[in-house]
């Protein structure tokens, strides 16, 4: 059946779902529509993130175009907005207009149980992905008998970042397109709690459950990986981790990049990506970074992305709160050619051809350490 599908509040973190994977292809048509006060109405999506031209226009009529769609995607945003005012009376129209409806939000309990109520007594589709199932994680990951941690036999790429919002979903779905499209089996984790509907796995809640110790973390990953492995058989085992990697002053100190250092402790990498905030960078800095991560994770960075995403410092200290601003994707083209490092390329996942590339370097690698390995056998 070809489905007309409307995205809403569109903004920069569903822009990754337009430019990779196979949303697109799974509607005839997608409408794009966002709030009045965002600024984007009439203009291209591209305009959400700064990003190369995708050709959807955005509108900011939600009502108008709900008429002629058959399902509704309200996808996840982080600028601010009033929930009950622009996306519970528009969940209420679109069920009254009996639309079927995708939500990538995490809904209070009592809001997802009448949803999913009047949803089925309608007769309309309705799915979320804002919850994790109640799971006893230490009993299904970490039986007692077996506390060491298992060899991951598939070549893993690791996708970090040096902070938050530094594009890695976008890197992660563009890892993805190339593996699969080159006719790998890929298993994948990524770093939002919505990676079910790109066809992944979502970062598991437990990492983040205080009640957990954090050695108790390293083993529940690890066999978290391992199970999907082993169910999966797969060829590429690509592991998204949320976060950043480091403090990024006294004030932003990002969990002292704890979460990180607990994956990077169940899982060791092949290839590992770290993306960085948009900024003026020279050749100093990325061996400084490099090795930080090598003594600190035991890896080393094998190539880096600029992202077009700019860490606000003076208003995230004044707020103690971290906010971005936007970069054109030209100016992290120009930042990136500026640093010329033999080997450890830099990249620009926001300009349209360096998806492409990155991807074929990491493949690269692995094919070059796999000769390596055979090598090593014989």
């Amino acid at each position: 059946m070809e489905r007309v599908g409307l995205v809403y509040p569109y903004n920069r973190k569903f822009t990754p779902f337009l430019r990779y994977g196979s949303l697109r292809k799974d509607f005839r048509e997608l409408r794009l529509a966002a709030p009045s006060g965002w600024g984007m109405a009439g203009k291209d999506a591209s305009r959400a993130d700064d990003g190369y031209y995708i050709g959807l226009s955005v509108a900011s009529d939600f009502q108008s175009e709900l008429k002629g769609c058959d399902t509704v995607i309200f996808c996840d945003y982080s600028l601010p907005l009033d929930f009950e005012k622009h996306i519970y009376t528009k969940i209420e129209q679109s069920m009254h207009e009996k639309k079927n409806i995708i939500c990538m939000l995490k809904l209070e309990k009592e809001t997802e149980r009448k949803i999913r109520t009047i949803c089925a007594y309608e007769g309309i589709e309705f799915i979320c992905y804002g919850d994790e199932p109640d799971t006893n994680y230490l009993e299904e990951y970490k039986p007692e008998a077996d506390l060491k941690i298992k060899t991951i036999n598939t070549p893993v790429i690791f996708v970090l970042g040096v902070g938050e919002s530094t594009n890695k979903f976008d890197l992660q779905l563009a890892l993805r397109d190339y593996y699969l499209e080159s006719g790998y089996r890929v298993s994948q984790v990524g770093t939002r709690k919505y990676c079910e509907y790109a066809g992944f796995h979502s970062f598991p809640g437990f990492m983040l459950d205080n009640s957990i110790s954090e050695a108790d973390k390293v083993f529940c990953f690890n066999n978290f990986i391992k199970r999907i492995e082993e169910s999966e058989n797969p060829d590429i085992f690509i592991i998204g981790v949320p976060g950043g990697i480091i403090p990024i002053n006294d004030i932003l100190f990002q969990d002292f990049g704890m979460l990180a250092y607990q994956v990077s402790c169940a899982v060791r990498p092949d290839v590992c990506i770290l993306s960085l905030y948009y900024n003026q960078y020279d050749h100093n800095l990325f061996r400084d970074v490099n090795n930080s991560v090598k003594h600190k994770f035991g890896y080393e960075i094998d190539c880096f992305n600029i992202s077009n995403i700019k860490l606000d410092m003076a208003y995230s200290i004044q707020k103690r709160k971290m906010s971005f601003l936007n970069v054109d994707y030209r100016c992290c083209d120009e930042a990136a050619n500026t640093i010329n490092l033999p080997d450890r390329p830099v990249f620009n996942i926001s300009n349209g051809h360096d998806a492409e590339k990155i991807s074929e370097f990491t493949q690269g690698l692995l094919e070059k350490y796999a000769e390596i390995a055979l090598v090593n056998e014989a």
